[in-house]
C-alpha cells in the first residue's frame, strides 16, 4: 500500500473515531439537574467499583479518601482563593485510580494531591503542552480557568480529550485541544449527571471493557482494530454472563488474554500495512 494512502486511512480512522467518541455522549438539555456533590461522587465510586469487579483494577490499587479528605496543596496555584468551595471539596473526596490505568477510554484519574497535576487540573486549555515539571509553573489564564471548573480526568497521550465539570450549572465538556482547541468553552456542554451514567452504560452493556492496557471500545478501536469488538462484547456477555451475579470473573481473568489475543490473530486489522497474504493466512491459522 503506498505510504500516503495508509496515512490517509490513518487519518480518516482518527476522525472516524472521534466521531463515535462524541456520539456516546448524551444529549440531556442543560440544566436537567443541578449540582449535587453526593450524586456526583456516588457516579464516580460506581465507576471504579464497575472497573474492580471487570477486574482491570485491583481495589487495593485505587486511593480512596480518607474521612478528612486527600491532603491538597492549594498554595500551588495562581488563583487558590477564586476556587468555588465545592471544587476543593470534591477535590478532596474523590477517588483516584492507580497512574497510568485509562477509566474511561483515553482518559486517566487526576491525582490532585499531585502539585503538577493539581496545576495542571485548572489550566484545562493548555494542558497538552505541559511538558514542565514545575514549578515554576506557567501563568494560569484565570479568564478562562473559571472558578467554578475543574478537569475531572487527564489525557491518556497528548492527542486524547481531557473530561471538564463546571459545578455551577453541572455540566461536562470532552474537551480535547489539539481537535477542539483553543479553549475548552467553545465545546458544547452536557449533563454531567446524565453524562456519567452513560458511562456507566457503557461498561454494564459491555461496550466498553477493561483490558490489562486499557480500556476497549467494542464498537471501535482504532488502536487495535475496529473488526473484532462486537466478537469480544458477544463473549463477555454470553460465555462470561458479564453484569449478571453470575458473572464467571475469576474465569475471565484467566482467560482474558487468551480470548484477545485469539480474536487479534483471527481478526486482523485491514489498515495495518499487513499484505494481504498476511493477513490471509493470520485467517487460515485460526482454529
Amino acid at each position: 500500500m503506498p505510504q500516503h494512502l495508509f496515512q490517509i486511512l490513518i487519518l480518516a480512522g482518527i476522525g472516524l473515531y472521534l466521531y463515535q467518541w462524541l456520539s456516546t455522549t448524551p444529549t440531556t438539555l442543560l440544566g436537567a439537574s443541578s449540582y449535587d456533590e453526593t450524586e456526583i461522587l456516588d457516579l464516580f465510586t460506581d465507576l471504579y467499583n464497575i472497573l474492580i469487579r471487570q477486574g482491570y483494577l485491583q481495589a487495593d490499587k485505587v486511593i480512596w479518601a480518607p474521612s478528612e479528605g486527600h491532603d491538597i496543596t492549594l498554595s500551588v496555584l495562581d488563583d487558590p482563593d477564586r476556587l468555588d468551595p465545592r471544587i476543593v471539596s470534591l477535590m478532596k473526596k474523590l477517588p483516584v485510580g492507580p497512574d497510568q490505568a485509562c477509566i474511561v477510554p483515553n482518559m486517566q484519574s487526576m491525582h490532585f494531591m499531585s502539585p503538577h497535576e493539581l496545576v495542571r487540573s485548572r489550566d484545562i486549555d493548555k494542558v497538552v503542552h505541559w511538558e514542565l515539571q514545575g514549578p515554576p509553573w506557567p501563568p494560569l489564564n484565570q479568564t478562562n480557568a473559571l472558578p467554578t471548573v475543574i478537569q475531572l480526568l487527564d489525557a491518556d497521550e497528548s492527542t486524547d480529550p481531557v473530561l471538564v465539570l463546571n459545578v455551577a450549572d453541572n455540566t461536562i465538556r470532552v474537551f480535547n485541544e489539539v481537535y477542539n482547541g483553543p479553549h475548552h468553552l467553545d465545546v458544547p456542554a452536557e449533563d454531567a449527571s446524565s453524562y456519567l451514567r452513560h458511562v456507566l452504560d457503557n461498561y454494564r452493556t459491555g461496550r466498553w471493557i477493561g483490558i490489562d492496557w486499557d480500556i476497549v471500545d467494542t464498537s471501535f478501536m482504532i488502536h487495535l482494530s475496529g473488526y473484532w469488538g462486537p466478537e469480544l462484547q458477544r463473549i463477555f456477555l454470553e460465555d462470561y454472563h458479564w453484569p449478571s451475579e453470575r458473572f464467571r470473573r475469576e474465569d475471565w481473568l484467566q482467560d482474558r488474554d487468551r480470548v484477545v489475543g485469539h480474536l487479534m490473530l483471527c481478526h486482523p486489522d485491514p489498515h495495518s500495512g499487513d499484505s494481504e497474504d498476511d493477513i490471509r493466512r493470520r485467517r487460515e491459522e485460526c482454529p
